[in-house]
C-alpha cells in the first residue's frame, strides 16, 4: 500500500511538473507571437520611412532642378542688364543723337524694351531709372510673383 501511494504521488508529481512544463511552453508560444507583432510593425513602419525618405530625396532632387534653373535665369537676367547698362553709358557719351536705334543690338527680351517704337529710342536719364522698374517686372513675370508678393 505504501508502494502504491508513492507510485501515485510521483506521477501526480509527474503531471505537475509536466503541466507546469506545459504552461511554461504556452506562455512562450504567445510571448513569441508578441515578439512576431512587433516585428511585423517595425518592418511596416521601416518600410513607410523608406517610401518617405525616397520621396523627400525626389523632392530635394526637384527644388536643386529648380535652384539650377532660378541660377540659370538671374545669370542671364544680370547678363541683359549689364549689356543695356553698357549700351545705356555708351549713349550718354553721344548725347548729340537724337535718335539711337537698340532694338536689334541688345539681347533683350521683349518686356525688357522700353523704346517709343520697337526698334529706336533715346537713351535719357528717364532710361536709367527704368532699369530697376524693367528687371523687377522681368523678374517678377518669369517668377510668377505679382505685386511685389508671391504668388
Amino acid at each position: 500500500a505504501k508502494e502504491e501511494e508513492l507510485q501515485q504521488r510521483q506521477r501526480a508529481l509527474g503531471c505537475e511538473r509536466a503541466l507546469a512544463i506545459v504552461r511554461a511552453v504556452a506562455g512562450r508560444e504567445q510571448h513569441i507571437k508578441m515578439l512576431h507583432a512587433k516585428i511585423a510593425s517595425v518592418n511596416r513602419k521601416v518600410t513607410e520611412r523608406q517610401e518617405a525618405a525616397r520621396q523627400l530625396e525626389y523632392a530635394l532632387h526637384a527644388s536643386r532642378r529648380q535652384a539650377d534653373d532660378l541660377t540659370t535665369h538671374l545669370e542671364t537676367i544680370r547678363a541683359c542688364l549689364a549689356s543695356f547698362d553698357m549700351h545705356c553709358r555708351s549713349q550718354q557719351d553721344r548725347q548729340d543723337l537724337p535718335t539711337i536705334k537698340i532694338g536689334r543690338s541688345l539681347p533683350l527680351d521683349t518686356s525688357l524694351k522700353s523704346a517709343t517704337s520697337e526698334h529706336s529710342t533715346t537713351c535719357t536719364a528717364q532710361d536709367l531709372g527704368l532699369r530697376g522698374s524693367l528687371l523687377f517686372e522681368m523678374t517678377s513675370n518669369s517668377l510668377g510673383v505679382s505685386g511685389g508678393t508671391s504668388a
